[in-house]
């Protein structure tokens, strides 16, 4: 009997990853999640294991209509191949111009807290841009922000 898939691959997806490259990705985001939350000693560290996090990554590009929620912005899912890499191929990246490189990873599908401080895995896929200026935010907090940039630009 085959075995069931843990994370069944998104069709939105199927142009980019096969169903092995997307459990790799999903496992591997779980991890790095974790590690980076273990760090930053937020409240799901300590509740969770790797496979809630994997779970909970999977669910979020599950739920994902393919554009930034925060900008509208289509995200660039080309990019998610390109930039998920060996250690190797990643230290050759890191030889590509950084303002380049930057700009060019703007619209990179990115997982990100919905609250980083809430004691329940919620993830959700936005833009790396998005995803690096808000931080350690929640939504109102960082569209709070937004709206004072705007007012006070002029």
């Amino acid at each position: 009997m085959p075995r069931k898939l843990k994370y069944v691959l998104p069709k939105y997806l199927e142009s980019i990853f096969t169903q092995k490259n997307y459990s790799a990705l999903v496992e591997q985001k779980a991890g790095s999640l974790r590690d980076e939350d273990r760090r930053r000693k937020l409240p799901c560290f300590f509740r969770y294991a790797k496979r809630d996090y994997a779970l909970a990554i999977h669910t979020a590009f599950q739920n994902c209509d393919g554009k930034d929620p925060f900008t509208g912005e289509s995200l660039r899912w080309d990019l998610l191949h390109k930039y998920f890499k060996t250690k190797i191929q990643k230290l050759m990246l890191l030889k590509t111009p950084l303002g380049a490189t930057v700009r060019e990873r703007a619209l990179l599908p990115s997982i990100d807290h919905k609250d980083p401080q809430a004691l329940v895995l919620d993830f959700e896929i936005c833009s790396l841009r998005v995803n690096s200026s808000k931080s350690y935010m929640t939504p109102a907090e960082y569209i709070a922000l937004c709206k004072m940039v705007v007012a006070n630009s002029g």
